[in-house]
């Protein structure tokens, strides 16, 4: 993979910041669908909750250790462990910068700019490409290391999530994780 270095630097960076937290509490709300918002919960080794919650539902995914389970509008059905693991994948590999498992093609990496994401919050834009593919995602991470913004396309189709209320370390409820 062709690699800027500096870039290259805030993402070694990001991902060692990822591999050694225990919790991470964050919010996404993506702008395609602002009234939805999803909120994620993940406790190391083998915890993890994600909420969605939209103006006519809400529902869950629920995995502790090899267990997992979907709530929907308050009914429950279970969800096949590779379900949830590979949600869970999906969202961990965006947020710990751990592109190998995100694009699953060859990548480069280019520093962008440094820019003011909002009045408090200053980010370094990178952008990684696929080598082969059209895919493409443009990460804005701020000085602690945390990803707060995240921009991909692919064939013409393109997701903006922002992320909020972003911790780590910080003690989650145990009833988090509890299966209701």
């Amino acid at each position: 993979a062709h690699a800027d270095d500096k870039a290259e630097a805030i993402l070694k960076e990001a991902r060692l910041r990822m591999s050694k937290a225990n919790t991470y509490p964050a919010s996404i709300r993506m702008d395609q669908d602002p009234k939805r918002q999803i909120r994620f919960y993940l406790q190391r080794p083998d915890k993890f909750r994600l909420e969605l919650i939209e103006p006519t539902r809400t529902g869950a995914i629920v995995m502790r250790g090899a267990g997992a389970v979907m709530v929907r509008n308050g009914e429950m059905a279970p969800v096949s462990a590779s379900t949830a693991r590979n949600t869970i994948d999906a969202i961990y590999s965006l947020i710990s910068a751990n592109f190998e498992k995100a694009i699953k093609e060859p990548y480069s990496t280019t520093y962008v700019t440094q820019k003011m994401l909002d009045e408090n919050t200053v980010v370094d834009v990178i952008e990684i490409k696929g080598q082969r593919s059209k895919s493409a995602m443009r990460l804005y991470i701020d000085n602690n290391s945390l990803l707060r913004k995240a921009i991909t396309s692919g064939g013409g189709m393109g997701t903006v999530m922002h992320f909020t209320n972003v911790t780590i370390d910080e003690p989650i409820p145990e009833s988090k994780f509890q299966i209701k």
